[in-house]
């Protein structure tokens, strides 16, 4: 994906084309979350909310409604039981953890002019798909 502002040169496509697949609820990568997150200010970091969240699989049936908490440096989101802290890597608009059972979990702002955010869950001794892995689900 190529953002305007910031050289994020290692992908091919538009910002215009990443939030339309977003704002209709396709899946994106984690990788064109993470080239989309470094396009991303301090002032569009915040990640606290009520949320709609709708599973990729299904876009047009909402889940229920998530409240997302900010608690020092990690997103807490409770209807899933998992807390989410920001990188190794400081970057705007990311959170993710790995738990004890080797289950990965991402957290990306992938629309900032909306607040959408989206969802990736991933088990490393499954199968680790990386940057291809696909978003779970979406909380707008």
């Amino acid at each position: 994906m190529d953002f305007p502002g910031k050289d994020v040169s290692d992908g091919a496509c538009d910002a215009p084309a990443f939030q339309e697949m977003v704002r209709s609820r396709e899946p994106v990568t984690l990788g064109e979350a993470k080239r989309y997150a470094m396009t991303l200010d301090e002032s569009q970091d915040g990640f606290c909310g009520c949320y709609q969240v709708r599973h990729t699989s299904c876009p047009g049936c909402p889940l229920g409604v998530c409240p997302v908490l900010a608690l020092g440096g990690c997103i807490w989101i409770p209807t899933f039981c998992i807390c989410t802290c920001k990188d190794a890597h400081p970057q705007h608009g990311a959170s993710s953890c790995v738990d004890l059972k080797g289950n990965h979990f991402s957290l990306y702002k992938v629309d900032a002019e909306k607040g959408t955010l989206a969802f990736f869950a991933e088990n490393e001794c499954v199968g680790d798909k990386g940057d291809d892995a696909k978003a779970a689900c979406y909380f707008s």
